[in-house]
């Protein structure tokens, strides 16, 4: 990678050389799929065919990296200097939804209890008008006019009071929507579900290499195969 000035450049990568070492790997595909392991000097075969493989993996792991290490530190570069205002505009970003999100919370908490006030006054007013026909109705019923008494009695049941609904004061902007995000928060672990419960695999792995099985984890149980390793390589 060459840094001037302002410029970021990279040399020009030929894809040639990979072109190659593909058509040599697929060599080596024909070379192990032809050959079949039965006895010492076939097992020796493959040990060797083996360690070639590795060998040239190991060449070419060496120069790709060689070609993307420039390409890497010019990312990382690109990365740098885009950090500081990318940083510095997702801040803002994150303050402007918390204001934005703020206040609307806000507005609608009133317009709830502004809801809430205005239900209670015509509940009240509704128990007061039920209030008033029943008294009537009880009179009716002692002055021995039970036809009379008893529709006061249906028109007090059929009192109630109207649902209250308080339109919002303010209006969303044009480019602003909300949505509902829901997300889990653990309070008492202990109660969570089996199913919920995921296990650290990676860490049981971890623990099979360090102590070879030796500890024993109810449930689990740890086993071990063998892989070859080339030598030298």
């Amino acid at each position: 990678m060459i840094m001037e000035s302002n410029v970021i450049t990279v040399p020009p990568i030929s894809t040639q050389e990979a072109q190659n070492a593909a058509s040599e790997a697929s060599k080596y595909a024909g070379r192990a799929n032809g050959l079949v392991v039965v006895d010492q000097r076939s097992y020796e075969a493959a040990g060797k065919l083996l360690g070639d493989v590795k060998s040239r993996m190991a060449s070419l792991e060496k120069r790709r990296k060689e070609i993307t290490g420039p390409l890497d530190m010019a990312k990382k570069s690109i990365m740098n200097l885009f950090r500081v205002p990318m940083d510095c505009l997702a801040k803002i970003e994150r303050d402007l939804k918390a204001k934005i999100v703020k206040y609307s919370d806000e507005q609608e908490a009133a317009r709830l209890k502004e809801e809430q006030r205005l239900q209670a006054i015509a509940d009240e007013k509704a128990r007061k008008e039920r209030e008033a026909l029943e008294k009537r109705a009880n009179k009716a019923a002692e002055k021995g006019n039970t036809e009379k008494a008893g529709m006061l009695k249906e028109q007090a049941e059929a009192v109630s009071a109207p649902v209250v609904a308080v339109a919002p004061k303010v209006e969303a902007p044009s480019n602003i929507s909300y949505r509902d995000e829901w997300y889990a928060e653990v309070i008492n672990k202990s109660k969570v579900p089996e199913e919920y419960k995921v296990v650290d695999v990676a860490m049981l792995n971890k623990l099979a290499k360090a102590t070879k099985g030796a500890i024993l984890v109810p449930g689990v149980q740890f086993k071990s195969k063998k892989i070859s390793v080339v030598r030298g390589v």
